[in-house]
C-alpha cells in the first residue's frame, strides 16, 4: 500500500504528499474505473482511445520543442 511519514504535526503536508502521490499514479482514477464492470467492447475503445491521445500529445510536445529550437535559432 502507500504510506507517508507525518513528521510533528504536519498532518497537512503528509496528506497532501499523498494526495500528489495518488493523483500522479491515477490510483483515484483506476478505482473509479473499477466500480462498476466494464464490457471487453468499452474497454478496448477506451484503451484505444487513450493510446491515441497519448500519441497525439507526445507530437505536440515534439512539435512545440521543434517551434522553440527554430524561435533560438533567430
Amino acid at each position: 500500500g502507500r504510506s507517508v511519514p507525518v513528521v510533528a504535526g504536519g498532518a497537512n503536508k503528509a496528506y497532501a504528499r499523498l494526495n500528489r502521490i495518488l493523483s500522479d499514479n491515477n490510483i483515484r482514477r483506476e478505482l473509479s474505473l473499477r466500480r462498476r464492470y466494464e464490457k471487453p467492447k468499452y474497454k478496448r475503445q477506451r484503451l484505444r482511445q487513450e493510446s491515441h491521445a497519448r500519441r497525439f500529445k507526445e507530437e505536440v510536445k515534439q512539435k512545440v520543442n521543434l517551434i522553440m529550437k527554430m524561435k533560438n535559432w533567430g
